[in-house]
């Protein structure tokens, strides 16, 4: 089977597009300090990352926490806006938890969709 009737459609110089779905300008990996404070026990907080370059309308389809997070796992990752991903972080423990900026990195895998 060729490539181009397996994605029907096929590759186009510049992006790609599968079937009638939307297309896929671009794929990449944005590493970026994070941080999250004061987490309270059996709780969610928010906490906003500066991922400079990407865009509002980009979509996150991966995250890798630092390992350093512990028992805050991330619940939730989004461009929220313009260099800027949001993350909802979940402490399921007994206690605060927090972890600070600067001593953690982690990778976001962001699609950009065509306009």
């Amino acid at each position: 089977m060729n490539v181009e009737k397996r994605f029907q459609g096929g590759i186009a110089v510049g992006g790609i597009q599968v079937g009638n779905g939307t297309g896929i300008k671009a794929v990449t990996i944005f590493h970026a300090p994070v941080a999250a404070s004061n987490v309270a026990a059996a709780s969610t907080a928010t906490s906003t990352i500066t991922a400079t370059g990407v865009k509002a309308g980009d979509i996150l389809i991966g995250f890798q926490p630092p390992a350093v997070a512990g028992h805050l796992k991330p619940v939730t990752a989004r461009v929220s806006a313009n260099d800027t991903i949001e993350v909802t972080w979940v402490n399921p423990t007994a206690g605060q938890l927090s972890f600070n900026s600067g001593v953690a990195t982690a990778a976001f895998t962001v699609l950009r969709p065509f306009a």
